[in-house]
C-alpha cells in the first residue's frame, strides 16, 4: 500500500477539489483520488500504458525512495495481490475520479471470539444459549470475530462481508447487545465490543 497512498499524491489533479479519500473495509480498501483522465472506464493492468499527470511531484518521490517508477503502482498491486489474496483481481477505474479497489484476506478471528469471550462469567450462560441455535452460532461468532478487530462497525459493513441483508445483521446485533457482548459506539449506527468484554482479562 506505500505506492498506493504516494499515488494519492503523485498522480491527483489538483485543479479538482475533490477530497482523496482511502477507506479500509474489513474485506477491501477503496481508493479514491481526483484525476484527468486520459481513458476512461476500467484499466486492463496488461495492457496499462502509464502517463505522468506530475512528472516533477514524480520524479520527487521517485528519488525519495516511495515509489519504484511511472506506473509501478498499478504494476506492482496487480503483482503482489496474488501473493497477497491468491485468485482476487484489483479494479482500477479512469475517471473524473480516479478509484481503486484492492480486497484484502478477511481476518478468521470468530472462532477464537466465541472461546475468549465464553471465559468471562457475565458472558457464560448467554454464549452457550446461543451457541444451541446451530443456524445462528456460525454468523454470531463471526460477527464477534470482526468486532475483536478492535474497529467499530456498521450492520452493512458486515453484512458486505458475509453476503447476508444488513436487515439480518442488524437482528444479530440486537441479539449481542442483549447479551451484553456490544454495544453502541460515537459514530451513529456502529456498535462495538463492550467494555467488559473487552477487557485484558479476556
Amino acid at each position: 500500500f506505500r505506492e498506493v497512498v504516494a499515488n494519492l499524491l503523485v498522480h491527483r489533479e489538483y485543479t479538482n477539489a475533490t477530497p482523496a479519500r482511502l477507506i479500509v473495509y474489513a474485506d477491501r480498501v477503496e481508493v479514491d483520488n481526483a484525476n484527468k483522465p486520459i481513458s476512461h472506464g476500467p484499466i486492463n493492468p496488461e495492457r496499462f500504458s502509464p502517463f505522468p499527470k506530475n512528472p516533477t511531484i514524480a520524479k520527487f518521490f521517485v528519488q525519495l525512495g516511495r515509489v519504484e517508477e511511472l506506473g509501478s503502482g498499478v504494476r506492482n498491486v496487480t503483482r503482489y495481490l496474488k501473493s497477497y489474496r491468491p485468485g482476487a483481481s484489483a479494479e482500477f477505474v479512469e475517471e473524473d475520479v480516479f478509484r481503486t479497489v484492492i480486497p484484502v484476506p478477511v481476518t478468521e478471528a470468530a472462532p477464537v471470539s466465541l472461546n475468549r469471550l465464553a471465559a468471562i462469567k457475565p458472558f457464560t450462560d448467554k454464549l452457550a444459549a446461543l451457541q444451541l441455535q446451530e443456524n445462528m452460532s456460525k454468523r454470531l461468532a463471526q460477527e464477534l470475530g470482526f468486532f475483536l478487530l478492535g474497529e467499530p462497525l456498521s450492520a452493512p459493513q458486515i453484512a458486505d462481508v458475509l453476503a447476508i441483508t444488513p436487515r439480518t445483521v442488524r437482528r444479530d446485533f440486537q441479539v449481542l447487545r442483549e447479551a451484553g457482548l456490544i454495544e453502541p459506539a460515537e459514530a451513529y449506527g456502529s456498535y462495538r465490543l463492550a467494555e467488559q468484554a473487552a477487557s485484558p482479562s479476556i
